[in-house]
Protein backbone atom coordinates (compact mmCIF):
# COMPACT_ATOMS: atom_id res chain seq x y z
CA UNK A 1 0.00 0.00 0.00
CA UNK A 2 1.14 3.62 -0.44
CA UNK A 3 3.45 4.86 2.36
CA UNK A 4 0.90 7.42 3.62
CA UNK A 5 -1.81 4.78 3.97
CA UNK A 6 0.59 2.34 5.64
CA UNK A 7 1.69 5.02 8.10
CA UNK A 8 -1.98 5.79 8.86
CA UNK A 9 -2.76 2.16 9.74
CA UNK A 10 0.43 1.78 11.76
CA UNK A 11 -0.41 4.91 13.74
CA UNK A 12 -3.93 3.58 14.37
CA UNK A 13 -2.48 0.28 15.61
CA UNK A 14 0.05 1.98 17.90
CA UNK A 15 -2.64 4.20 19.44
CA UNK A 16 -4.95 1.22 19.92
CA UNK A 17 -2.22 -0.70 21.74
CA UNK A 18 -1.43 2.31 23.95
CA UNK A 19 -5.09 2.76 24.92
CA UNK A 20 -5.47 -0.97 25.52
CA UNK A 21 -2.52 -0.87 27.94
CA UNK A 22 -4.06 2.11 29.78
CA UNK A 23 -7.39 0.27 30.06
CA UNK A 24 -5.63 -2.89 31.30
CA UNK A 25 -3.78 -0.96 34.04
CA UNK A 26 -7.05 0.71 35.07
CA UNK A 27 -8.82 -2.65 35.33
CA UNK A 28 -6.07 -4.03 37.58
CA UNK A 29 -7.05 -1.48 40.27
CA UNK A 30 -10.15 -3.57 40.96
CA UNK A 31 -12.86 -0.95 40.54
CA UNK A 32 -14.66 -2.93 37.81
CA UNK A 33 -16.47 -6.31 37.95
CA UNK A 34 -13.67 -7.82 35.84
CA UNK A 35 -9.99 -7.04 36.32
CA UNK A 36 -9.13 -7.50 32.64
CA UNK A 37 -10.36 -5.85 29.41
CA UNK A 38 -13.06 -8.09 27.94
CA UNK A 39 -12.53 -6.97 24.33
CA UNK A 40 -9.83 -9.09 22.71
CA UNK A 41 -7.46 -7.76 20.05
CA UNK A 42 -7.85 -9.77 16.84
CA UNK A 43 -6.35 -9.37 13.39
CA UNK A 44 -8.80 -11.29 11.19
CA UNK A 45 -12.41 -12.44 10.99
CA UNK A 46 -11.44 -15.97 12.00
CA UNK A 47 -9.57 -14.67 15.05
CA UNK A 48 -12.69 -12.76 16.08
CA UNK A 49 -14.75 -15.94 15.75
CA UNK A 50 -12.19 -17.89 17.79
CA UNK A 51 -12.11 -15.23 20.53
CA UNK A 52 -15.91 -14.99 20.72
CA UNK A 53 -16.45 -18.75 20.83
CA UNK A 54 -13.35 -19.66 22.83
CA UNK A 55 -12.34 -22.52 20.49
CA UNK A 56 -8.53 -22.57 20.11
CA UNK A 57 -7.15 -23.50 16.71
CA UNK A 58 -10.11 -22.67 14.44
CA UNK A 59 -8.64 -19.35 13.24
CA UNK A 60 -5.33 -20.93 12.24
CA UNK A 61 -7.14 -23.74 10.41
CA UNK A 62 -9.42 -21.29 8.57
CA UNK A 63 -6.49 -19.11 7.48
CA UNK A 64 -4.63 -22.22 6.33
CA UNK A 65 -7.55 -23.24 4.10
CA UNK A 66 -8.00 -19.73 2.66
CA UNK A 67 -4.28 -19.28 1.97
CA UNK A 68 -4.30 -22.57 0.04
CA UNK A 69 -6.90 -21.10 -2.34
CA UNK A 70 -10.11 -22.24 -0.67
CA UNK A 71 -13.15 -19.99 -1.03
CA UNK A 72 -13.84 -18.30 2.38
CA UNK A 73 -17.40 -19.67 2.55
CA UNK A 74 -16.26 -23.21 1.77
CA UNK A 75 -13.35 -22.85 4.21
CA UNK A 76 -15.74 -21.81 7.00
CA UNK A 77 -17.95 -24.81 6.19
CA UNK A 78 -15.00 -27.20 6.40
CA UNK A 79 -14.04 -25.80 9.81
CA UNK A 80 -17.70 -25.98 10.84
CA UNK A 81 -17.77 -29.70 10.00
CA UNK A 82 -14.52 -30.28 11.87
CA UNK A 83 -15.93 -28.54 14.98
CA UNK A 84 -19.05 -30.74 14.77
CA UNK A 85 -16.76 -33.81 14.54
CA UNK A 86 -15.14 -32.83 17.87
CA UNK A 87 -11.73 -32.02 16.40
CA UNK A 88 -11.15 -28.92 18.59
CA UNK A 89 -12.93 -29.75 21.86
CA UNK A 90 -15.09 -32.47 23.39
CA UNK A 91 -18.77 -31.95 24.21
CA UNK A 92 -22.17 -33.51 23.55
CA UNK A 93 -23.60 -33.47 20.01
CA UNK A 94 -25.88 -30.50 20.62
CA UNK A 95 -23.03 -28.32 21.92
CA UNK A 96 -20.74 -29.28 19.04
CA UNK A 97 -23.40 -28.57 16.41
CA UNK A 98 -24.32 -25.24 18.03
CA UNK A 99 -20.72 -24.04 18.16
CA UNK A 100 -20.06 -25.26 14.63
CA UNK A 101 -22.95 -23.30 13.11
CA UNK A 102 -22.09 -20.25 15.22
CA UNK A 103 -18.53 -20.30 13.83
CA UNK A 104 -19.71 -20.45 10.20
CA UNK A 105 -22.18 -17.64 10.87
CA UNK A 106 -19.54 -15.51 12.61
CA UNK A 107 -17.25 -15.80 9.60
CA UNK A 108 -20.12 -15.03 7.19
CA UNK A 109 -21.11 -11.90 9.16
CA UNK A 110 -17.45 -10.82 9.59
CA UNK A 111 -17.74 -11.21 13.35
CA UNK A 112 -19.13 -7.69 13.80
CA UNK A 113 -22.62 -8.46 15.18
CA UNK A 114 -23.90 -10.39 18.20
CA UNK A 115 -26.39 -12.41 16.14
CA UNK A 116 -24.35 -15.65 15.79
CA UNK A 117 -23.97 -16.05 19.57
CA UNK A 118 -26.91 -14.20 21.14
CA UNK A 119 -29.34 -14.52 18.23
CA UNK A 120 -28.86 -18.28 17.85
CA UNK A 121 -27.96 -19.49 21.35
CA UNK A 122 -28.47 -23.23 20.85
CA UNK A 123 -29.37 -26.09 18.54
CA UNK A 124 -31.17 -29.11 19.98
CA UNK A 125 -31.65 -32.68 18.83
CA UNK A 126 -35.34 -33.63 19.12
CA UNK A 127 -37.46 -36.63 18.06
CA UNK A 128 -40.12 -36.88 15.36
CA UNK A 129 -43.36 -38.78 16.14
CA UNK A 130 -41.84 -41.81 14.39
CA UNK A 131 -38.86 -41.81 16.79
CA UNK A 132 -36.26 -40.43 14.36
CA UNK A 133 -33.98 -37.59 15.45
CA UNK A 134 -33.91 -34.12 13.86
CA UNK A 135 -32.34 -30.71 14.53
CA UNK A 136 -34.15 -27.73 16.04
CA UNK A 137 -32.44 -24.34 15.76
CA UNK A 138 -33.35 -21.89 18.54
CA UNK A 139 -33.47 -18.17 17.78
CA UNK A 140 -33.77 -14.93 19.73
CA UNK A 141 -34.48 -11.41 18.45
CA UNK A 142 -30.76 -10.43 18.06
CA UNK A 143 -30.65 -12.76 15.03
CA UNK A 144 -31.97 -9.82 13.02
CA UNK A 145 -28.57 -8.13 13.30
CA UNK A 146 -27.14 -10.86 11.07
CA UNK A 147 -29.27 -9.74 8.10
CA UNK A 148 -31.76 -11.80 6.13
CA UNK A 149 -29.34 -13.95 4.14
CA UNK A 150 -27.19 -14.89 7.15
CA UNK A 151 -30.27 -15.61 9.28
CA UNK A 152 -31.69 -17.96 6.67
CA UNK A 153 -28.27 -19.47 6.07
CA UNK A 154 -28.19 -20.80 9.65
CA UNK A 155 -30.84 -23.33 8.63
CA UNK A 156 -28.78 -24.30 5.58
CA UNK A 157 -25.66 -24.78 7.72
CA UNK A 158 -27.66 -26.81 10.26
CA UNK A 159 -29.04 -28.97 7.47
CA UNK A 160 -25.51 -29.73 6.26
CA UNK A 161 -24.56 -30.97 9.74
CA UNK A 162 -27.85 -32.87 10.08
CA UNK A 163 -27.04 -34.86 6.96
CA UNK A 164 -23.38 -35.32 7.95
CA UNK A 165 -24.37 -36.72 11.36
CA UNK A 166 -27.01 -39.05 9.92
CA UNK A 167 -30.02 -37.32 11.46
CA UNK A 168 -33.48 -37.34 9.85
CA UNK A 169 -35.42 -34.33 8.55
CA UNK A 170 -38.02 -32.51 10.63
CA UNK A 171 -41.49 -34.03 10.06
CA UNK A 172 -44.21 -31.64 11.25
CA UNK A 173 -47.85 -32.71 10.96
CA UNK A 174 -50.47 -30.49 9.34
CA UNK A 175 -51.60 -29.05 12.66
CA UNK A 176 -48.05 -27.93 13.56
CA UNK A 177 -47.57 -26.38 10.12
CA UNK A 178 -50.76 -24.34 10.58
CA UNK A 179 -49.55 -23.31 14.05
CA UNK A 180 -46.37 -21.88 12.54
CA UNK A 181 -48.33 -20.15 9.75
CA UNK A 182 -50.58 -18.45 12.31
CA UNK A 183 -47.62 -17.35 14.43
CA UNK A 184 -45.58 -15.81 11.61
CA UNK A 185 -48.65 -14.09 10.14
CA UNK A 186 -49.56 -12.65 13.52
CA UNK A 187 -46.03 -11.32 14.03
CA UNK A 188 -45.94 -9.53 10.67
CA UNK A 189 -49.46 -8.22 11.03
CA UNK A 190 -48.60 -6.47 14.31
CA UNK A 191 -44.98 -5.58 13.51
CA UNK A 192 -44.72 -3.65 10.24
CA UNK A 193 -41.72 -5.04 8.32
CA UNK A 194 -40.49 -5.22 4.75
CA UNK A 195 -42.88 -8.03 3.79
CA UNK A 196 -46.33 -9.43 4.46
CA UNK A 197 -46.04 -13.24 4.16
CA UNK A 198 -48.64 -15.22 2.23
CA UNK A 199 -50.21 -18.31 3.81
CA UNK A 200 -49.36 -20.47 0.78
CA UNK A 201 -45.68 -19.51 0.94
CA UNK A 202 -45.50 -20.17 4.67
CA UNK A 203 -47.08 -23.60 4.23
CA UNK A 204 -44.47 -24.42 1.58
CA UNK A 205 -41.69 -23.37 3.97
CA UNK A 206 -42.87 -25.23 7.07
CA UNK A 207 -43.82 -28.34 5.13
CA UNK A 208 -40.37 -28.61 3.57
CA UNK A 209 -37.78 -27.22 5.99
CA UNK A 210 -35.40 -30.11 6.79
CA UNK A 211 -34.57 -28.57 10.20
CA UNK A 212 -36.98 -26.95 12.63
CA UNK A 213 -36.85 -23.24 13.53
CA UNK A 214 -37.67 -22.60 17.18
CA UNK A 215 -36.95 -20.15 19.98
CA UNK A 216 -38.05 -18.43 23.13
CA UNK A 217 -41.19 -16.23 23.20
CA UNK A 218 -40.31 -12.56 22.70
CA UNK A 219 -43.68 -10.84 22.09
CA UNK A 220 -46.50 -9.99 24.48
CA UNK A 221 -49.22 -11.18 22.10
CA UNK A 222 -50.27 -14.83 21.65
CA UNK A 223 -51.72 -17.08 18.97
CA UNK A 224 -55.46 -17.50 19.27
CA UNK A 225 -56.32 -20.62 17.22
CA UNK A 226 -53.53 -23.20 17.57
CA UNK A 227 -52.95 -22.93 21.30
CA UNK A 228 -51.50 -25.17 24.01
CA UNK A 229 -49.64 -27.45 21.60
CA UNK A 230 -46.98 -29.70 23.09
CA UNK A 231 -43.55 -28.04 23.09
CA UNK A 232 -44.97 -24.84 21.57
CA UNK A 233 -45.48 -21.61 23.58
CA UNK A 234 -48.64 -19.60 22.99
CA UNK A 235 -46.65 -16.36 22.86
CA UNK A 236 -45.07 -15.42 19.55
CA UNK A 237 -41.35 -16.08 18.98
CA UNK A 238 -39.94 -13.00 17.26
CA UNK A 239 -36.53 -14.43 16.34
CA UNK A 240 -38.11 -17.39 14.59
CA UNK A 241 -40.51 -15.12 12.66
CA UNK A 242 -37.64 -12.86 11.54
CA UNK A 243 -35.67 -15.83 10.20
CA UNK A 244 -38.66 -17.07 8.22
CA UNK A 245 -39.85 -13.70 6.91
CA UNK A 246 -36.67 -11.73 6.32
CA UNK A 247 -34.45 -14.78 5.85
CA UNK A 248 -36.26 -17.54 3.98
CA UNK A 249 -38.96 -15.49 2.23
CA UNK A 250 -37.01 -12.38 1.30
CA UNK A 251 -33.76 -14.20 0.50
CA UNK A 252 -35.11 -17.37 -1.14
CA UNK A 253 -33.24 -16.80 -4.46
CA UNK A 254 -29.90 -16.22 -2.74
CA UNK A 255 -30.35 -19.10 -0.28
CA UNK A 256 -31.09 -21.47 -3.15
CA UNK A 257 -27.94 -20.26 -4.89
CA UNK A 258 -25.88 -20.81 -1.72
CA UNK A 259 -27.42 -24.27 -1.21
CA UNK A 260 -26.26 -25.16 -4.74
CA UNK A 261 -22.77 -23.89 -3.97
CA UNK A 262 -22.66 -25.96 -0.76
CA UNK A 263 -23.82 -29.08 -2.58
CA UNK A 264 -27.15 -29.59 -0.77
CA UNK A 265 -29.50 -28.22 -3.42
CA UNK A 266 -31.66 -31.37 -3.36
CA UNK A 267 -32.90 -30.52 0.15
CA UNK A 268 -33.75 -26.94 -0.83
CA UNK A 269 -35.29 -27.10 -4.33
CA UNK A 270 -38.67 -26.42 -2.71
CA UNK A 271 -37.55 -22.78 -2.45
CA UNK A 272 -38.46 -22.56 -6.15
CA UNK A 273 -42.12 -22.74 -5.10
CA UNK A 274 -41.78 -19.39 -3.35
CA UNK A 275 -42.90 -16.49 -5.55
CA UNK A 276 -39.64 -14.52 -5.23
CA UNK A 277 -37.69 -17.28 -6.98
CA UNK A 278 -37.96 -17.09 -10.77
CA UNK A 279 -38.20 -20.42 -12.56
CA UNK A 280 -36.47 -21.25 -15.82
CA UNK A 281 -38.47 -19.96 -18.78
CA UNK A 282 -40.41 -17.53 -16.55
CA UNK A 283 -40.43 -13.85 -17.47
CA UNK A 284 -37.55 -12.48 -15.40
CA UNK A 285 -38.61 -8.89 -16.00
CA UNK A 286 -42.25 -9.23 -14.96
CA UNK A 287 -43.37 -6.41 -12.61
CA UNK A 288 -42.87 -7.19 -8.91
CA UNK A 289 -46.04 -5.99 -7.20
CA UNK A 290 -45.29 -7.36 -3.73
CA UNK A 291 -43.09 -4.41 -2.83
CA UNK A 292 -46.21 -2.22 -2.61
CA UNK A 293 -47.76 -4.42 0.06
CA UNK A 294 -47.85 -2.91 3.51
CA UNK A 295 -47.85 0.66 2.20
CA UNK A 296 -48.85 2.95 5.06
CA UNK A 297 -50.91 6.12 4.99
CA UNK A 298 -48.78 9.20 4.46
CA UNK A 299 -46.06 7.55 2.38
CA UNK A 300 -46.48 8.32 -1.32
CA UNK A 301 -46.14 5.78 -4.12
CA UNK A 302 -43.78 7.45 -6.59
CA UNK A 303 -44.20 4.87 -9.36
CA UNK A 304 -45.98 1.58 -9.94
CA UNK A 305 -44.00 -1.58 -10.85
CA UNK A 306 -42.03 -1.09 -14.07
CA UNK A 307 -44.19 1.87 -15.09
CA UNK A 308 -42.83 4.31 -17.68
CA UNK A 309 -41.92 7.55 -15.96
CA UNK A 310 -40.63 5.79 -12.85
CA UNK A 311 -36.98 5.70 -11.87
CA UNK A 312 -34.63 4.36 -14.57
CA UNK A 313 -31.83 2.06 -13.46
CA UNK A 314 -28.27 3.33 -13.63
CA UNK A 315 -25.43 1.09 -12.39
CA UNK A 316 -22.70 2.69 -10.35
CA UNK A 317 -21.78 4.31 -7.07
CA UNK A 318 -21.22 7.88 -5.99
CA UNK A 319 -18.92 9.02 -3.19
CA UNK A 320 -21.90 9.53 -0.89
CA UNK A 321 -23.68 6.21 -1.56
CA UNK A 322 -22.65 3.06 0.26
CA UNK A 323 -24.10 -0.42 0.80
CA UNK A 324 -27.81 -0.58 -0.08
CA UNK A 325 -28.01 3.22 -0.60
CA UNK A 326 -29.41 4.72 -3.80
CA UNK A 327 -28.63 7.92 -5.66
CA UNK A 328 -31.31 10.12 -7.23
CA UNK A 329 -31.05 13.51 -8.91
CA UNK A 330 -31.38 16.40 -6.41
CA UNK A 331 -33.96 18.04 -8.70
CA UNK A 332 -36.16 14.98 -8.21
CA UNK A 333 -35.95 15.42 -4.46
CA UNK A 334 -37.44 18.91 -4.72
CA UNK A 335 -40.07 17.95 -7.30
CA UNK A 336 -41.60 15.22 -5.11
CA UNK A 337 -42.36 17.82 -2.42
CA UNK A 338 -38.98 17.13 -0.81
CA UNK A 339 -40.24 13.79 0.47
CA UNK A 340 -36.98 12.24 -0.77
CA UNK A 341 -34.68 14.29 1.41
CA UNK A 342 -31.09 13.01 1.82
CA UNK A 343 -31.26 10.03 4.16
CA UNK A 344 -34.95 9.30 3.57
CA UNK A 345 -35.89 5.64 3.49
CA UNK A 346 -37.53 4.39 0.31
CA UNK A 347 -38.84 0.97 -0.74
CA UNK A 348 -37.87 -0.10 -4.26
CA UNK A 349 -39.07 -2.79 -6.65
CA UNK A 350 -35.60 -4.08 -7.51
CA UNK A 351 -33.31 -5.50 -6.26
CA UNK A 352 -35.53 -5.49 -3.17
CA UNK A 353 -35.26 -4.27 0.42
CA UNK A 354 -35.68 -0.74 1.63
CA UNK A 355 -33.00 1.80 0.90
CA UNK A 356 -31.71 5.25 1.80
CA UNK A 357 -31.66 7.89 -0.94
CA UNK A 358 -28.93 10.48 -1.46
CA UNK A 359 -28.46 13.25 -4.07
CA UNK A 360 -26.27 12.55 -7.12
CA UNK A 361 -26.35 15.38 -9.68
CA UNK A 362 -24.57 13.54 -12.51
CA UNK A 363 -27.58 11.28 -13.15
CA UNK A 364 -30.25 11.74 -15.80
CA UNK A 365 -32.53 14.47 -14.39
CA UNK A 366 -36.33 14.45 -14.11
CA UNK A 367 -38.65 15.67 -16.88
CA UNK A 368 -41.79 17.65 -15.99
CA UNK A 369 -44.89 19.10 -17.64
CA UNK A 370 -45.55 22.67 -16.47
CA UNK A 371 -48.89 24.45 -16.15
CA UNK A 372 -48.27 26.36 -19.42
CA UNK A 373 -47.83 23.13 -21.39
CA UNK A 374 -44.01 23.29 -21.50
CA UNK A 375 -42.06 20.05 -21.10
CA UNK A 376 -38.75 20.64 -19.35
CA UNK A 377 -35.73 18.56 -18.32
CA UNK A 378 -34.84 19.95 -14.87
CA UNK A 379 -31.06 19.73 -14.45
CA UNK A 380 -30.60 22.54 -11.92
CA UNK A 381 -31.89 21.86 -8.37
CA UNK A 382 -32.37 25.61 -7.80
CA UNK A 383 -34.62 25.75 -10.86
CA UNK A 384 -36.50 22.70 -9.54
CA UNK A 385 -37.29 24.61 -6.33
CA UNK A 386 -38.60 27.60 -8.30
CA UNK A 387 -40.80 25.71 -10.75
CA UNK A 388 -42.10 23.07 -8.30
CA UNK A 389 -45.42 24.94 -7.71
CA UNK A 390 -45.98 25.07 -11.48
CA UNK A 391 -45.45 21.36 -12.14
CA UNK A 392 -48.62 19.79 -13.52
CA UNK A 393 -47.12 16.32 -13.93
CA UNK A 394 -43.78 14.56 -13.48
CA UNK A 395 -43.23 12.72 -16.76
CA UNK A 396 -39.98 11.04 -15.70
CA UNK A 397 -38.43 10.78 -12.22
CA UNK A 398 -34.88 10.50 -13.54
CA UNK A 399 -32.22 7.86 -12.92
CA UNK A 400 -31.73 5.88 -9.73
CA UNK A 401 -28.13 4.89 -9.05
CA UNK A 402 -27.68 1.33 -7.76
CA UNK A 403 -24.38 -0.47 -7.40
CA UNK A 404 -23.91 -3.91 -8.95
CA UNK A 405 -23.04 -5.26 -5.49
CA UNK A 406 -26.57 -4.64 -4.22
CA UNK A 407 -27.96 -6.98 -6.87
CA UNK A 408 -25.32 -9.57 -6.01
CA UNK A 409 -25.94 -9.20 -2.27
CA UNK A 410 -29.67 -9.81 -2.65
CA UNK A 411 -29.24 -12.65 -5.16
CA UNK A 412 -31.16 -10.72 -7.84
CA UNK A 413 -30.28 -11.13 -11.51
CA UNK A 414 -28.84 -8.05 -13.24
CA UNK A 415 -31.55 -5.90 -14.80
CA UNK A 416 -30.89 -4.19 -18.17
CA UNK A 417 -30.12 -0.52 -17.41
CA UNK A 418 -31.08 2.57 -19.37
CA UNK A 419 -28.80 3.63 -22.21
CA UNK A 420 -26.22 5.90 -20.59
CA UNK A 421 -22.88 7.56 -21.28
CA UNK A 422 -20.79 4.65 -19.99
CA UNK A 423 -22.57 2.24 -22.32
CA UNK A 424 -22.26 4.66 -25.24
CA UNK A 425 -18.51 5.10 -24.71
CA UNK A 426 -17.95 1.33 -24.95
CA UNK A 427 -19.94 1.02 -28.18
CA UNK A 428 -18.44 4.16 -29.74
CA UNK A 429 -14.89 3.02 -28.91
CA UNK A 430 -15.39 -0.19 -30.88
CA UNK A 431 -16.39 1.77 -33.99
CA UNK A 432 -14.05 4.75 -33.69
CA UNK A 433 -10.94 2.96 -32.48
CA UNK A 434 -10.42 5.44 -29.65
CA UNK A 435 -12.23 6.31 -26.43
CA UNK A 436 -14.41 9.43 -26.76
CA UNK A 437 -15.25 11.61 -23.73
CA UNK A 438 -18.36 10.85 -21.67
CA UNK A 439 -19.97 14.16 -22.61
CA UNK A 440 -20.03 15.61 -26.12
CA UNK A 441 -21.81 18.57 -27.71
CA UNK A 442 -24.70 18.09 -30.13
CA UNK A 443 -22.45 18.86 -33.12
CA UNK A 444 -19.84 16.34 -31.91
CA UNK A 445 -22.50 13.69 -31.25
CA UNK A 446 -23.86 14.02 -34.79
CA UNK A 447 -20.36 13.97 -36.22
CA UNK A 448 -19.51 10.76 -34.37
CA UNK A 449 -22.84 9.19 -35.36
CA UNK A 450 -22.04 9.86 -39.02
CA UNK A 451 -18.81 7.92 -38.49
CA UNK A 452 -20.82 4.91 -37.34
CA UNK A 453 -20.99 5.46 -33.57
CA UNK A 454 -24.40 5.36 -31.84
CA UNK A 455 -26.02 8.71 -31.11
CA UNK A 456 -25.03 9.93 -27.66
CA UNK A 457 -27.77 9.27 -25.04
CA UNK A 458 -28.01 13.01 -24.22
CA UNK A 459 -29.62 13.43 -27.65
CA UNK A 460 -31.96 10.45 -27.49
CA UNK A 461 -35.48 10.26 -26.07
CA UNK A 462 -37.72 7.52 -24.67
CA UNK A 463 -38.97 6.17 -27.97
CA UNK A 464 -39.92 2.77 -26.56
CA UNK A 465 -42.47 4.52 -24.32
CA UNK A 466 -44.71 4.80 -27.38
CA UNK A 467 -45.67 2.42 -30.16
CA UNK A 468 -44.66 2.29 -33.81
CA UNK A 469 -47.81 4.12 -34.93
CA UNK A 470 -47.01 7.05 -32.63
CA UNK A 471 -43.46 7.20 -33.99
CA UNK A 472 -44.88 7.31 -37.53
CA UNK A 473 -47.07 10.28 -36.52
CA UNK A 474 -44.03 12.16 -35.21
CA UNK A 475 -42.13 11.23 -38.38
CA UNK A 476 -44.91 12.80 -40.48
CA UNK A 477 -45.07 15.80 -38.12
CA UNK A 478 -41.35 16.46 -38.58
CA UNK A 479 -41.90 16.42 -42.33
CA UNK A 480 -44.55 19.15 -41.90
CA UNK A 481 -42.54 21.11 -39.32
CA UNK A 482 -41.27 24.65 -39.72
CA UNK A 483 -37.49 24.41 -39.92
CA UNK A 484 -34.96 27.19 -39.49
CA UNK A 485 -31.36 26.48 -40.47
CA UNK A 486 -27.95 28.03 -40.19
CA UNK A 487 -26.16 26.35 -43.02
CA UNK A 488 -26.80 22.62 -42.65
CA UNK A 489 -27.63 22.85 -38.94
CA UNK A 490 -31.24 22.97 -37.76
CA UNK A 491 -31.42 25.72 -35.10
CA UNK A 492 -35.21 25.94 -34.72
CA UNK A 493 -37.89 23.29 -35.16
CA UNK A 494 -41.63 23.85 -34.68
CA UNK A 495 -43.92 20.81 -34.90
CA UNK A 496 -47.72 20.66 -35.32
CA UNK A 497 -49.72 20.55 -32.07
CA UNK A 498 -51.32 17.16 -32.78
CA UNK A 499 -48.21 15.27 -31.54
CA UNK A 500 -47.94 16.96 -28.14
CA UNK A 501 -49.08 13.97 -26.12
CA UNK A 502 -46.59 11.73 -27.93
CA UNK A 503 -43.74 14.19 -27.31
CA UNK A 504 -44.64 14.21 -23.61
CA UNK A 505 -44.49 10.41 -23.42
CA UNK A 506 -41.11 10.42 -25.18
CA UNK A 507 -39.78 13.10 -22.81
CA UNK A 508 -38.91 15.57 -25.57
CA UNK A 509 -38.40 19.10 -24.13
CA UNK A 510 -40.72 21.54 -25.93
CA UNK A 511 -43.10 24.41 -25.33
CA UNK A 512 -46.27 25.62 -27.04
CA UNK A 513 -45.82 28.70 -29.26
CA UNK A 514 -48.22 30.44 -31.61
CA UNK A 515 -47.26 28.28 -34.59
CA UNK A 516 -47.19 24.92 -32.78
CA UNK A 517 -44.66 23.12 -30.55
CA UNK A 518 -41.13 24.50 -30.35
CA UNK A 519 -38.45 21.87 -29.65
CA UNK A 520 -36.42 23.61 -26.93
CA UNK A 521 -33.39 21.30 -26.74
CA UNK A 522 -31.18 19.92 -29.51
CA UNK A 523 -33.54 20.41 -32.49
CA UNK A 524 -30.91 19.29 -35.02
CA UNK A 525 -30.29 15.82 -33.57
CA UNK A 526 -34.07 15.37 -33.09
CA UNK A 527 -34.68 16.36 -36.73
CA UNK A 528 -32.01 13.97 -38.04
CA UNK A 529 -33.27 11.14 -35.79
CA UNK A 530 -36.60 11.18 -37.61
CA UNK A 531 -34.89 11.51 -41.01
CA UNK A 532 -37.73 13.42 -42.73
CA UNK A 533 -35.74 13.93 -45.93
CA UNK A 534 -34.99 10.23 -46.54
CA UNK A 535 -36.46 6.73 -46.30
CA UNK A 536 -36.89 4.85 -43.01
CA UNK A 537 -34.02 2.42 -43.59
CA UNK A 538 -31.06 4.69 -42.86
CA UNK A 539 -30.65 4.14 -39.16
CA UNK A 540 -33.37 6.52 -37.99
CA UNK A 541 -35.73 5.69 -35.14
CA UNK A 542 -38.61 4.76 -37.47
CA UNK A 543 -36.46 2.23 -39.32
CA UNK A 544 -35.19 0.78 -36.05
CA UNK A 545 -38.62 0.36 -34.48
CA UNK A 546 -40.00 -1.09 -37.71
CA UNK A 547 -37.24 -3.70 -37.59
CA UNK A 548 -37.64 -4.69 -33.92
CA UNK A 549 -41.44 -4.80 -34.10
CA UNK A 550 -41.56 -6.54 -37.48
Amino acid sequence: MPPKIREYYERMYREMQREYEIASEARKKGYDPDDSVEIKITHSVAERAEALLGIPGVAERFEELVSSGEDPLMASVKVMEEIADGKYFRADREELITRAVQFALLVYTQGVVVAPVEGMPEIKILRNPDGTEYLSVYYASPIRAAGGTAAGLTLVFADMLREKMGLDVWKPDKNMVERYVEEVNLYYRINSKQIRPKDEELRVIFSNLPVRPDGEPTEKFEVSVHRDMEGMPNRVRGGLCLVIGEGILLKAPKLLKLARKLGIEKDWTWLEKISKVKKKGENQMAPIKDYLSGTVVGRPILAYPMAYGGFRLRYGRSRNTGIMARGVHPSTMYLVDEFLAPGTQMKVERPGKSTTVLPVDTLEPPIVLLDNGEVKKVRDPEEAKKIAPRVKKILFLGDILITYGDFRKTGHFLVPPGYCEEWWVKEAEKVLGYRPPLKVSEDEAINLARKGAPLHPDYLHYYTAVGLEEIKKVHEAVKRARVKREGEKVVELVLPRDVKEILELMGVPHKPVEEGLLITENPWSFYLTFNPEGSSDKGDVLGYLSEVSG
